[in-house]
């Protein structure tokens, strides 16, 4: 069969099946259908030139979606990688593609988010009064006291929480990176978690089941619109943006709070690429994370008791 660059493309992204999430391994497929398959997909993967991936990359750069672009070439040059190491094709041609000149300069967006403490505390002041449901309510009031990814939110189980040790163990399968990940439990999340309790435990799995049916988790919008509810427009602060906002407030804090950057970039699940050093940052970090997560809800706690009035 002809190994056309859709065909070897396919290949490749059903052998990293097992290194991704779902999410993120969708993501690398729908660029490739939605910008590089429609051209250059039934063309024999020997016959594809760099001009014709530097002509499909164009055509996102001039529809400003340079980052697409960027993140569609990175796609394109594992695919390449992949079919050399399989003898698939003699040369990876995306080798000598610069990026400088094919791509250029991205203006990098920051993650929409609030760090003046006086307009954080304003806005958990919102949640905290929130007239919603608490299903949702409960999810951004998680959000905004671990910091982990919007997806792990959704996602999570009560059978992953262990309130005795102060844990939320995150399976690996359920993380970016496919490595399994800890969450200390403050008081806080566990006083989150018992009002949660009789509203959805025993309905199901998810802490935050969907307000549709108990068999899955609330949807990705959900959060940002409950959000937009509040009167936050996107451009001020997503549901991703409590990581933003914990990882620039704990950095600003270090000198009060003492806990290394290591330690923030650990709670954040940004793994250390040398595994056997990974490892061991994740046995000597635990306590260290524990006391880092309970800073940040104690400094949560403080913004929203002098809105409050509460010195």
């Amino acid at each position: 069969m002809l190994n056309t660059f859709e065909k070897v493309s396919r290949e490749f992204i059903d052998s990293i099946t097992g290194e991704l999430v779902p999410r993120y391994h969708s993501l690398k497929l729908a660029r490739l259908e939605n910008h590089i398959f429609p051209y250059i997909g039934e063309k024999p993967i020997n016959d594809v030139t760099r001009m014709m991936i530097i002509e499909c990359l164009d055509r996102l750069k001039a529809v400003n979606k340079a980052d697409t672009a960027l993140r569609t070439l990175n796609i394109i040059s594992q695919v390449y990688r992949y079919a050399v190491t399989r003898e698939i094709t003699p040369h990876n041609i995306t080798a000598d593609i610069d990026k400088r000149f094919v791509i250029g300069k991205i203006e990098r967006k920051n993650m929409a988010t609030i760090t003046d403490p006086k307009k954080v505390g304003i806005l958990l002041k919102a949640i905290d009064d929130y007239h919603g449901e608490i299903i949702v309510k409960s999810a951004l009031q998680l959000a905004t006291l671990t910091a982990q990814r919007p997806y792990n939110i959704r996602f999570a189980e009560w059978d992953e929480f262990d309130l005795e040790k102060n844990e939320w163990i995150i399976p690996a399968e359920k993380m970016k990176m496919k490595r399994p990940h800890i969450v200390p439990i403050t008081k806080q999340v566990k006083e989150v978690i018992e009002a949660l309790r009789p509203h959805t435990q025993h309905k199901s799995k998810y802490l935050f089941h969907s307000l549709h049916t108990a068999i899955k988790p609330i949807s990705e919008n959900t959060m940002n619109q409950a959000l937009r509810r509040l009167g936050y427009a996107k451009e001020e602060i997503v549901s991703h943006g409590f990581r933003a906002m914990f990882s620039t407030i704990a950095n600003e804090n270090i000198t009060v709070h003492g806990y290394h950057t290591d330690v923030i970039e650990r709670c954040l699940a940004h793994v250390e690429g040398n595994k056997v050093k990974g490892a061991y940052n994740h046995a000597q970090y635990a306590q260290e994370r524990l006391g880092l997560m309970q800073w940040w809800a104690d400094y949560l706690d403080n913004t929203k008791q002098q809105q409050r009035g509460d010195k």
